[in-house]
This record gives C-alpha cells, sequence and structure tokens, in this order.
C-alpha cells in the first residue's frame, strides 16, 4: 500500500495528472476493502471509508491555517461527499469523463498545478464543481497515515500480505503476496537477478515473520 502512496506523489512531480488522479480515486476502494470483513470492495464501503478519513480533512486543513481567534466562527465544509467522489471515481475510470448521471454536479472541473496564480479548489461554479488536482491527490499523506495506523491490526494484517508489492528494478517486476510468486520472468542481467532474487527473499522472510506474529 505504501508504493502506492509514494508512486501517486512522485507522479505529481510530473505532468501525468490524469494517472495521479486514476490513483486517488482508487485509494477508497483499497482502503474500504482492508477494512471490511471478507476484503472485498463495494460502493457503500467506498463512500463509508471516503466519508470517515477524507472528507473531514480539507475544512481541518483550512481552519488550522486561519487565526485561532476567528476559527471557531468559521463553518466549513467539503462539497465532494462520499457519494459524489464514487461517482467521480466511477466515470472517470470507466468512461473517462467528469460526467455522471447520478452526481449532484453536472461536472468536475479539474485545474492542473500552474495552470494559474490562484489555488481553485473544491469550488462551486453554477453546477459543476471544481478541484485542484494536486490539492485533491496529495491528500494521500492522511491516507497514508491511517493505513499505517492499521497494519498491527490482525485482519488489516492478512489482508496487506495478499496487496502487490513492487520490486525496484531495470524489469521493474512484481512480487504478489498472495501467490507468493513473480508476475514477470526474471532480468536478463546476472547481477539484476542477483538483486530480484535478494529482495525477493526479503520479501518472503518478512512475510513469514508476520505469519509468525499472528
Amino acid at each position: 500500500m505504501r508504493d502506492v502512496i509514494n508512486q501517486l506523489e512522485r507522479s505529481l512531480d510530473h505532468p501525468v495528472y490524469f494517472l495521479s488522479l486514476f490513483a486517488a480515486l482508487a485509494i477508497p476502494d483499497i482502503g474500504g476493502a482492508l477494512d471490511s470483513e471478507d476484503g472485498a470492495a463495494s460502493d457503500e464501503r467506498y463512500k463509508s471509508w471516503y466519508e470517515r478519513w477524507a472528507r473531514p480533512q480539507f475544512p481541518r486543513m483550512l481552519r488550522e491555517s486561519l487565526p485561532p481567534e476567528v476559527r471557531k466562527y468559521v463553518k466549513l465544509e467539503n462539497p465532494l461527499t462520499g457519494d459524489a467522489c464514487y461517482r467521480f471515481r466511477c466515470s472517470l475510470l470507466h468512461q473517462g469523463t467528469t460526467q455522471h448521471p447520478k452526481s449532484p454536479y453536472s461536472r468536475i472541473i479539474f485545474v492542473e498545478p500552474g495552470a494559474t496564480t490562484n489555488t481553485l479548489h473544491y469550488n462551486i461554479l453554477n453546477d459543476a464543481l471544481n478541484i485542484d488536482v494536486g490539492l485533491f491527490c496529495r491528500d494521500s499523506r492522511w491516507r497514508s497515515r491511517v493505513v499505517d495506523r492499521r497494519r498491527r491490526n490482525g485482519p488489516v494484517q492478512g489482508k496487506l500480505r495478499k496487496v502487490c508489492s513492487s520490486i525496484p528494478g531495470r524489469a521493474g517486476s512484481l512480487y504478489c503476496r498472495r501467490t507468493g510468486g513473480r508476475v514477470n520472468p526474471l532480468p536478463n542481467n546476472a547481477l539484476d537477478r542477483t538483486t530480484y532474487r535478494r529482495r525477493l527473499a526479503t520479501l518472503r522472510f518478512a512475510d513469514a515473520a508476520d505469519q509468525r506474529g499472528r
């Protein structure tokens, strides 16, 4: 899971904002599945996880940026609800559009970092919602803390072992914790093969340690 978070944040340093959005919108799906008893994702789990962990963060961040003496007088609310975010996720990931017939907004307009000198985020323009891609995706920092904090829970720990983890290298190999096997062939270079096997052995050792600790 940490690999997903790290790669999402690195993608924001390059102009690949569609990929950044795709990854950010998928994280509540993963989080909701990890929190569930059966490890499966669903629309209701997506919305519930987003409402609990994601939606409160933006108003909290804004409130903390205000002078202490005025915070209690300011009421802030994130206009992107769990249901609206789920509709956004469905339309963008499956149809490549920000328009969903059941969304409360006619469309979602996202602004790329550097496109303007002003920060435009969570504004409602007529019946459209505006988001800043950088601010929306960099909320992954709280996602990372939530997942790390819950790693020690037995049910969550068991599901995390099923998540694919990347093994950095020229071949970009993956080690699947669920099957305990490679996803793609070993690199051709002998040095790369040695490095690959060492990293694979490290992951398997970590899995064995997790099993003994349960």
